[in-house]
């Protein structure tokens, strides 16, 4: 092992190009043999780079040398400052990203002590279901079998492709699922009683007006899937081309955009329950306008454009099928908690949101 570690590392200096001396150790006399000599082997492009390090070089040593015996004598000059450039960039991206995460779980914690503050609990629960409802989707389609499905095939495409290939790629999944998510949207939008009468058949029941509400304030949330669905688009061509922090801002950005709406924006509403719905609007199209200016600079924002049979849309299509099956499971569960919730006591759809965050 320390033999390996010393030839690998053994630097590129003016005098080791023409010839590597290694000098076995001292005899019982002490007395130097000059028997054992090494020169540098020839090193094929990338053949020195020990542990992804390109400033390692290789040597070849006689076959009748004992490696290990002689390991202990090697003696350069200097050893070289060891440079690992893309483990350096490795660190700082995860950093970035680990900090990213870290910021959007505090923030995240804020706005949930901020809404349950400001709102009535009883109210709070109105807003818990025109919430989740969307939130629901989009693990299954935005975050979850999407992203599972196109980051891979835009990585590929970037590797192995020509920049107008990868252009014509997001141009075409974007126009693609907009058309898709546009349809969802209206009739989400359209639908809105008869998902609120699903989710939460006790709210029919309720004297506080809470279906109307809930069914009003389902209409302001529903499009968040539109917004997020596009944002995890741009998310994973961005992450391909390894820009990774601004992606993982976008659930900062939403956050607080939810935290002034709760603390400044909502006293000032009749039913301040109905300002925490427009935030989620305003906050997911906030998430998708803060990743189109890195896809501008990459030339990939182009107007997206329907083609359901580019051979990448129906390969995504495919690889969501699975993954939609697999993720549905958890929602259902969810979906069944929420409605048993809402035959309960009032507040009690609050205290099961609060718990389950927490």
């Amino acid at each position: 092992e320390r033999a390996f570690r010393l030839i690998s590392y053994w630097p590129r200096t003016r005098d080791s190009q023409k010839e590597a001396r290694i000098l076995p150790r001292r005899g019982a006399q002490g007395k130097r043999s000059n028997a054992v000599r090494a020169t540098p082997g020839v090193r094929r492009p990338g053949s020195g780079r020990a542990f992804g390090c390109p400033s390692a070089t290789s040597l070849t040593i006689a076959p009748h040398v004992d490696l290990l015996s002689t390991a202990a004598c090697l003696r350069p000059a200097r050893w070289p400052r060891v440079r690992c450039p893309m483990s350096r960039a490795f660190f700082r991206k995860t950093a970035a990203v680990g900090a990213t995460t870290f910021l959007s779980r505090v923030t995240g914690l804020v706005r949930e002590i901020v809404q349950l503050a400001v709102i009535p609990t009883a109210a709070l629960e109105v807003f818990v279901l025109a919430n989740q409802i969307p939130n629901l989707l989009r693990r299954l389609f935005a975050e979850g079998a999407f992203a599972q499905a196109f980051v891979p095939v835009v990585a590929e495409y970037r590797a192995r492709r020509t920049s107008a290939d990868v252009r014509d790629l997001v141009e075409s999944v974007a126009g693609t699922l907009s058309v898709v998510l546009l349809v969802v949207t209206a009739i989400g939008l359209i639908a809105a009683p008869i998902m609120v009468l699903v989710f939460a058949p006790g709210f029919v029941a309720k004297d506080e007006g809470q279906f109307a509400l809930a069914t009003e304030m389902l209409r302001w949330t529903f499009p968040y899937i539109l917004f997020v669905s596009l944002t995890s688009l741009a998310a994973g061509v961005l992450n391909s081309y390894e820009r990774f922090a601004l992606p993982a801002f976008g659930s900062v950005v939403l956050n607080l955009t939810a935290i002034v709406f709760a603390a400044w924006v909502a006293p000032h509403f009749e039913r301040p329950v109905l300002a925490l719905a427009i935030g989620v609007f305003v906050g997911g199209w906030l998430q998708l306008a803060i990743q189109l200016p890195p896809l501008v600079r990459l030339g990939l924002l182009r107007w997206p454009r329907w083609n359901r049979q580019h051979e990448a849309v129906q390969r995504i299509a495919r690889l969501m099928g699975p993954a939609i099956l697999g993720s549905s499971m958890g929602q259902l569960s969810i979906l069944l908690s929420t409605g048993i919730a809402s035959f309960l006591a009032d507040a009690s759809m609050t205290w099961l949101h609060a718990a389950d965050r927490l």
